[in-house]
């Protein structure tokens, strides 16, 4: 039973599937019968009490308060972790996040700065493909910026 629940927890979906889960059951629950006591859970004060001085809460309120500090607070140990240890702790790799730096493994490369040429078409290189003429490196240039020497057209 342990290992099937490790399995469950080890697969990508299964996040999502127990959400899904969750929110069908609440559907049902707040449709059904039980649904007045079911929205009554959800208004129920919790909270702390020491002495006469108490902080209260509805349930509702210390989930939704409590999971989205909790939620932030993680977005922004990922965010300082990214920028001291990750990909964007030197400026080389945070203005080329790809870690590549050629133009031909970019995913949109400029139009404005490249020439295109259609070459003739062949069994090797497609009618709808593209070749870029060389150009020479220049700070506007990605190869430039992280010293690529390959044989992007860039160089």
């Amino acid at each position: 039973m342990q290992s099937a629940a490790l399995n469950f927890a080890r697969w990508a979906p299964s996040t999502g599937l127990l959400l899904l889960l969750a929110t069908l059951l609440a559907v049902v629950l707040t449709n059904s019968p039980l649904g007045p006591e079911f929205e009554a859970l959800w208004r129920m004060p919790f909270g702390l009490l020491a002495g006469e001085s108490a902080f209260r809460m509805p349930l509702r309120d210390w989930i939704n308060d409590g999971l989205l500090t909790i939620f932030f607070l993680v977005i922004g140990l990922e965010i300082k972790r990214e920028f001291t240890v990750g990909r964007l702790a030197t400026r080389r790799t945070a203005a080329l996040p790809s870690g590549r730096g050629c133009r031909r493994h970019a995913a949109a490369p400029r139009l404005s700065t490249s020439r295109w040429r259609r070459p003739a078409p062949s069994r090797t290189n497609g009618p709808f493909r593209r070749r870029r003429t060389p150009r020479s490196r220049s700070p506007s240039s990605p190869c430039w910026a992280t010293g690529c020497r390959s044989s992007c057209g860039s160089s």
